[in-house]
């Protein structure tokens, strides 16, 4: 599969001087599996550190009076697999990744290939062009998070309305499943799926286990809802 370098330049404002990095950073562990390549899992643990210290750098000074318990929740709800997802897609760069023959096919694309997308972006601005230019990047992206724009009242508690989704519907709550804990003791991550009536639905990652739990109970809730639309 051809790699489009400039539209992938033009579309994240930064030009590369090693292009090999920023086509690494778009090449998903399926085609690497299919085609012999560097993956960007790599890419995406890197990504994840630089975002968790240039956000928690931001919020520092944009935030001088608040406590370390508000400025954690503020960084989590910024570098969770939602928002980053939506950053990605915003650009247009989940249009741009190099996805095996299998991946593609997928019925469904997880909100975490174009997170880990972000991520890996990322790691490879910065290998390339350091930390002033990956703190660009993440600032240009997150614009409209980084802005203050969304209040706390523009949360939508997915894990309550998923229960009473599945009380109503089954006469039982809805469960959580841990897939993977990773990362350091002081910012670790966590992949939880939602279980409804048996069936697990797409998992999601977050900080937090109860910000991966309401991610993956909105997961759960967009497949559920798609699927009655279409009954």
């Amino acid at each position: 599969m051809i790699f489009d370098i400039s539209e992938a330049e033009n579309r994240i404002k930064y030009t590369f001087k090693d292009k090999i990095l920023l086509r690494q950073a778009f090449t998903h562990s399926s085609y690497s599996n299919e085609n012999n390549a560097l993956s960007n899992e790599r890419m995406e643990f890197l990504g994840d550190a630089l975002l968790n210290f240039i956000i928690a750098d931001f919020l520092y000074k944009k935030y001088p009076d608040i406590d370390e318990g508000e400025l954690t929740q503020k960084r989590s709800s910024l570098v969770s697999a939602k928002p980053l997802s939506e950053a990605a897609c915003g650009l247009k760069l989940e249009e741009l990744i190099l996805l095996g023959e299998g991946e593609k096919k997928s019925a469904y694309k997880s909100v975490n290939i174009s997170a880990d997308l972000f991520e890996s972006v990322t790691a490879a601005i910065y290998l390339d062009g350091g930390i002033a230019n990956a703190a660009r990047f993440i600032k240009y992206a997150l614009r409209k998070n980084l802005s203050g724009k969304n209040s706390k009242s523009d949360i939508i508690d997915y894990k309550s309305e998923l229960s009473e989704y599945s009380q109503k519907k089954y006469g039982k709550k809805a469960k959580y499943k841990l897939i993977k804990q990773e990362g350091y003791a002081h910012m670790p991550s966590f992949t939880i799926a939602a279980i409804v009536d048996g069936k697990e639905y797409s998992p999601a990652k977050a900080e937090s286990k109860k910000q991966a739990q309401q991610l993956a109970a909105e997961n759960a809730l967009n497949i559920i809802k798609n699927k009655l639309t279409k009954e």
